[in-house]
């Protein structure tokens, strides 16, 4: 097996891929796989055997916070250690440019689990999924304190820049400049962004065809929580 960075070329096979070793018939776009090379393509490795990409890993970068994001190997070819090799090359990536290297790992998955503690990874935040399901009752429009970024046109960018100001508070280091940036331009309606006297507390991102959760932040202060439920009702009410 050998690892290189991943190639545009390389998209609809990793899409392959993606569907099969998560055994997820849904449809997704090529845009998934460029999006999972977005803020860190120097990062994102593709396995190949005989010129064959079997595998792949993406990871991700906010400032000085690593994150390991998607990997899969192809059924075919699991058993191998490929899926060991690919970690252990992505972390060694991250650690020369990040404070911060993590990941989420579903706990019910045992053998990834072992995988990632056996490239040196500790839990440490134990997590669980929580849904319901949304009955639309006619369009009651986002809570007035949440604008999308589609709403704020081009203040959005300037936003972004009010939103750096605080995100040391969460996690020194951490930066969302290219990642909202990234969805301003590109999903200007699924990025929701809360206000106080016109200064933003916080904000909630999601695509529903997107492997995963809801991603956002929220300043830490009093109000907090009640910044989070305007954010979630705002979500809601936009896929409803």
């Amino acid at each position: 097996m050998q690892l290189r960075q991943i190639q545009e070329s390389d998209f609809e096979r990793i899409i392959e891929i993606y569907s099969l070793a998560f055994e997820d018939p849904t449809s997704i776009p090529i845009e998934y796989a460029a999006n999972l090379c977005y803020t860190n393509p120097e990062g994102c490795f593709a396995a190949t055997v005989s010129g064959e990409v079997v595998g792949y890993v993406c990871s991700h970068t906010s400032g000085q916070i690593g994150y390991i994001g998607s990997l899969a190997v192809h059924p075919a070819h699991r058993g191998n250690g490929y899926g060991k090799a690919m970690t252990i090359a992505v972390r060694d990536h991250l650690a020369g440019q990040c404070e911060v290297i993590g990941l989420a790992v579903e706990p019910h998955l045992d053998r990834n689990l072992s995988l990632y503690a056996s490239c040196g990874f500790l839990p440490v935040l134990p997590s669980c999924h929580v849904s319901k399901s949304l009955a639309s009752d006619g369009s009651r429009g986002l809570p007035e304190n949440v604008h999308s970024a589609r709403q704020l046109g081009s203040k959005a960018y300037d936003v972004i820049r009010q939103i750096g100001d605080w995100t040391d508070e969460l996690l020194p280091g951490l930066d969302f400049t290219r990642d909202l940036e990234h969805f301003v331009h590109t999903y200007p309606d699924d990025l929701l962004i809360c206000f106080a006297e016109e200064k933003p507390l916080g904000f909630l991102a999601y695509q529903d065809w997107f492997r995963t959760d809801p991603w956002g932040a929220v300043r830490p202060g009093p109000n907090d929580i009640g910044v989070l439920d305007s954010l979630i009702a705002g979500m809601e009410e936009s896929s409803s």
